[in-house]
């Protein structure tokens, strides 16, 4: 016979494919939980996220828990905990009033007249104007008719 070289043995690799994946989906999952962090919270934004999550807990489940009825139950547990997570923390509308920018108002007078309710508007305002409208409407009618 020949002499045949021997072939080394294959060294044992450091991980295997289960560990490899495991860690994987460690991975992922600390990416999808930056990514909840820093995302805008709008109810699209929400929504997919909520959806990623309910369909990534069904793995770990089905994976350490051999029963599929224990399994079911538990993955409907954690379902409604993510459905409670989500009605917790869904954005909420954002009712934003617009002021309209504070300009002075030209030729206004910086007195204040004690003999009138009307003192504490600035002169020529709108409000002052009903303000004083109203009061002369209510001295005329103070006033008695001849």
């Amino acid at each position: 016979m020949a002499d045949t070289p021997s072939i080394p043995p294959l060294p044992r690799e450091r991980y295997t494919l289960s560990d490899k994946l495991a860690i994987a989906l460690t991975c992922l999952a600390a990416l999808l939980a930056l990514v909840l962090f820093w995302i805008d919270k709008t109810p699209l934004s929400a929504g997919i996220t909520m959806a990623l999550m309910a369909a990534l807990i069904a793995y770990p489940v089905f994976h350490f828990i051999t029963s599929r009825r224990i399994a079911v139950v538990v993955l409907c547990i954690a379902w409604a905990g993510i459905g409670l997570f989500g009605w917790k923390v869904w954005p909420h509308p954002l009712t934003v009033t617009v002021a309209a920018p504070q300009t002075p108002l030209p030729n206004t007078i910086n007195q204040t007249a004690t003999d009138s309710t009307c003192s504490n508007f600035a002169a020529g305002s709108n409000a002052q104007i009903k303000c004083i409208a109203e009061e002369r409407a209510r001295h005329a009618n103070d006033q008695p008719h001849h």
